[in-house]
């Protein structure tokens, strides 16, 4: 009797400790040693969009079809640009220093956030002959995460500002010529109001105007700068995988071992009932 107990209770410990031993070497597979973990992988949606009030243009000669004639092309471009970097410090201070080599300017700049968890939105205006240089010096700060450029035809938006003006400055010389003229008081009044109107409004048109002249050509690159923590080398501990892999052990062991109980029990349960009625079905013979 002692002998049958022992060789289960062996059977038992032998099961159990190839599932210990299976789940502590897959933990080793799967989460090895020496490993290096970045966290960069965390942050790898960057917001690099924010609003700019400041918009640049540039322009361009476009040629017209396959003769000599060409237009005078006006177009906004702008690059977003979003990184990641483990070396916040350093990675701001390349920045600077490419952005300050081609002469770009500082449109817009908010930081925020703690010493681990910085954040850095930057608007550069920059000259269009630099773009494509400036753009592959920044992709190779940090970690790029996102990257888009988006460029917009403004020819049709620039000449219709010109018309804009053209005609409002002669409905203002119009108006001047009138003030030459007799007339009562109040006409007088009501003209010069007019025309301090338009004077207005022309002005105001002239900003707009003047942010396609040729001296303030730019294009724009937003970027987004997140510092994130530096990679690590992984390194658990044969405790804390024993530990893990006993857990396992012990929680799946014990379901299966309590499978198999209760299909033991269906098993037997089902040769009873089988016995039953083939008992039930005998006397049932005997008596017809």
């Amino acid at each position: 009797m002692k002998s049958v107990f022992a060789r289960r209770l062996g059977v038992f410990l032998i099961g159990f400790l190839l599932m210990f031993l299976f789940r502590l070497g897959y933990g080793y597979m799967t989460q090895p040693n020496g490993e290096v973990v970045s966290t960069g992988a965390f942050y790898q949606q960057v917001n690099s969009s924010f609003e700019l009030s400041r918009k640049n243009y540039a322009g361009q000669k476009k040629a017209i079809g396959v003769g000599p004639a060409s237009v005078d092309q006006r177009y906004e471009k702008v690059a977003t640009l979003g990184l990641v970097s483990e070396m916040f410090d350093e990675d701001e201070a390349e920045l600077r220093r490419i952005a300050k080599s081609v002469k770009a300017l500082v449109q817009h700049e908010q930081a925020f956030g703690l010493a681990g968890q910085r954040h850095l939105q930057i608007a550069l205006g920059v000259n269009p002959d630099h773009f494509d240089a400036v753009i592959e010096q920044l992709r190779a700060i940090g970690q790029p995460v996102s990257f888009q450029v988006n460029k917009t035809d403004k020819t049709n938006e620039y000449r219709e500002l010109l018309a804009r003006r053209e005609s409002l400055e002669k409905s203002r010389d119009n108006l001047v010529t009138l003030k030459s003229r007799e007339a009562e008081l109040a006409d007088l009044i009501a003209l010069e109001t007019r025309i301090l109107d338009l004077e207005s409004q022309i002005q105001s048109l002239g900003v707009s105007v003047g942010e396609f002249d040729s001296e303030f050509e730019f294009v724009t690159i937003k970027l987004t700068m997140r510092e994130v923590p530096a990679a690590k080398v992984r390194e658990i501990g044969l405790m804390t995988r024993s530990k893990v892999a006993l857990e396992w052990a012990v929680k799946y062991y014990f379901l299966l071992i309590g499978a198999f109980f209760m299909f033991a029990c269906a098993s037997f349960l089902s040769i009873l009932a089988m016995r039953w009625l083939k008992a039930l079905a005998g006397d049932g013979d005997s008596k017809a």
